[in-house]
């Protein structure tokens, strides 16, 4: 009998350690309905690094989310959906950079504040963006050189 109190009180906490590792990621991931955000399209020349679900972050605070990344069939630009928290009033002509969080770091995309007091509106669309530095590409100009005139 004292056998089944304990494989009782055993799957009690694995049920109860369960729930509280999927209360952590949902709090970690901030999970939410996509009804909360502003969503905007921003071109680009490159989107290395980005994917979906990346952080949209204002001077190091999230305010939103990559909800889709697209090519533009036309342009062949890659274009980003990002979701916008609208509790947040971000000036319409701001502007975008893919930015890195360090040397080892992720990619993030950047809210660059424009001066305008006018809110950024649903659908809007900003082609003046700044694309993330290919760290690569440098690295191996400074190892192998540039290229050789001829």
């Amino acid at each position: 009998m004292q056998k089944n109190y304990i494989e009782s009180f055993l799957g009690f906490c694995i049920v109860i350690l369960t729930l509280c590792l999927l209360w952590v990621f949902f709090q970690k991931n901030d999970v939410k309905a996509n009804r909360d955000l502003l969503s905007v399209t921003a071109y680009f020349q490159t989107v290395a690094g980005i994917s979906k679900g990346t952080d949209v972050k204002l001077g190091g605070v999230k305010v939103g989310r990559v909800l889709d990344i697209k090519l533009d069939v036309e342009s062949l630009t890659p274009v980003l959906v990002i979701g916008l928290d609208k509790v947040y009033k971000i000036p319409a002509d701001s502007s975008f950079a893919v930015k890195s969080e360090g040397i080892m770091g992720g990619k993030f995309v950047s809210v660059e504040v424009g001066p305008g007091q006018d809110p950024i509106a649903e659908g809007q669309i900003f082609y003046n963006n700044q694309s993330s530095l290919d760290l690569e590409s440098v690295v191996s100009q400074v190892v192998f050189g540039g290229e050789k005139k001829k």
